[in-house]
């Protein structure tokens, strides 16, 4: 399946839709993002909080870069999570290949996945309820003209 970003239109993608009949297109308000990623054996992303939402529910990334210089959020999930990153169709029917039939490197990335939710996101294991809990003790504690407030979906310290 492939899930269209919220700003493209089936339409622009006509040609490519003819030429892979067997691949599903789907419109972004079709499905929720929930949906779609569950509903997927590999989550492929250009560099988006897509790719980290796909690592929490243990789905294998793939990085497509097809700029010279891949983006901030790309090189994290590349370099933090050790995902796999193609610059071409070739490299990256090679990586889907080796993801659906090689288990030993399917299961080395769920250990990179894993180990990165852990370490930036705090949801897996049984430190997240504690860490969450500590969170808002220390955000309570703290006088409220010192406590940051949210503006135009902002958060602005003071």
């Amino acid at each position: 399946m492939v899930r269209l970003h919220p700003s493209d239109r089936i339409e622009r993608y006509k040609a490519i839709i003819d030429r892979y009949s067997r691949v599903c297109f789907i419109e972004n308000h079709r499905a929720t993002l929930d949906e779609s990623i569950m509903s997927s054996d590999v989550v492929v992303v250009q560099g988006s909080g897509v790719g980290g939402d796909a690592l929490v529910k243990r789905r294998p990334v793939v990085v497509l870069i097809y700029n010279a210089k891949p983006t901030s959020y790309a090189t994290e999930l590349i370099q933090c999570a050790a995902c796999p990153h193609a610059r071409t169709s070739d490299e990256l029917s090679e990586i889907l290949h080796k993801i659906l039939n090689d288990e030993s490197f399917r299961r080395q990335l769920a250990l990179n996945a894993e180990t990165y939710v852990e370490k930036f996101c705090h949801i897996f294991g049984e430190e997240s309820a504690r860490l969450t809990a500590d969170l808002v003790r220390k955000i309570v504690k703290c006088p409220q003209s010192q406590r940051a407030h949210v503006d135009n979906n902002n958060m602005v310290m003071p």
